[in-house]
């Protein structure tokens, strides 16, 4: 599902409970963005590890990657220099 995000009438409460936000029809004229904080206990960790439930829209920094990694990315990008 697509849509515009909004950019006017926007309030802001506190009020709100959970089960409105929940109860909320899909195409209702009212919507809500929730903030959470978020915590797992350490015990599942390793289980998130490569499919984290919360992911960043972020873009990785190569100094983040392994050295093979590195490596991977120096060689896509000779293949795709390659094929330009």
């Amino acid at each position: 599902m697509v849509q515009a995000v909004p950019y006017k009438y926007i309030e802001f409460s506190n009020d709100t409970k959970l089960e409105t936000v929940l109860n909320t029809a899909d195409d209702a004229t009212t919507g809500y963005m929730v903030e959470i904080d978020i915590s797992f206990d350490s015990s599942i960790h390793e289980k998130l590890k490569h499919m984290p439930p919360c992911p960043e829209p972020i873009l990785p920094k190569e100094e983040w990657f392994s050295e093979c990694q590195t490596q991977l990315v120096r060689q896509l990008r000779v293949i795709l220099n390659a094929r330009s």
